[in-house]
């Protein structure tokens, strides 16, 4: 995808948390998906942070100057699935994949962004939105895997 400026990159970045955070709404009003209902509406209110973070660009540095980086491990499952659309009704497994697959895809979109700018401040907030985005997809795919070991009992 190209863009003209960096503003345009802004806008879709926050149409896309904007779209994640609906996502997730939608989701937890699911009755299929009761048992991640918590955890469907944090990744919701999560994804309205990112959004203002990124509509407050050049505002308030306060929340990016004490963000933490830590080093979040990748289970890697969504990396062997293909997309599959979401749809309610789908089952509880199905849902998690195309969460996990949405998160891997929104943290590949920051990490290529972070490698793409010179900038010092934006570097750091699509590294900041990468890490959430690897923290979202990290707890989807260890949801994942423990339902499929549950499977196997």
């Amino acid at each position: 995808m190209k863009f003209e400026s960096v503003k345009d990159i802004i806008n879709y970045a926050m149409d896309k948390e904007k779209e994640a955070a609906e996502f997730y709404d939608k989701a937890k009003d699911d009755k299929n998906y009761e048992a991640l209902n918590d955890m469907l509406s944090d990744f919701a209110k999560e994804e309205v942070k990112h959004y203002e973070m990124l509509r407050n660009i050049g505002k308030d540095h306060s929340k990016i100057e004490s963000y933490t980086f830590k080093n979040i491990a990748d289970l890697k499952i969504s990396d062997y699935m293909t997309e599959i659309t979401y749809k309610p009704g789908l089952s509880y497994q199905d849902l998690l994949h195309v969460a996990m697959k949405r998160e891997e895809e929104a943290f590949k979109f920051y990490q290529g962004l972070l490698e793409k700018t010179d900038s010092a401040d934006l570097k750091k907030i699509f590294k900041i939105l990468a890490q959430e985005e690897s923290k979202h997809k990290l707890k989807l795919e260890t949801w994942y895997d423990d339902f499929l070991a549950k499977q196997d009992m």
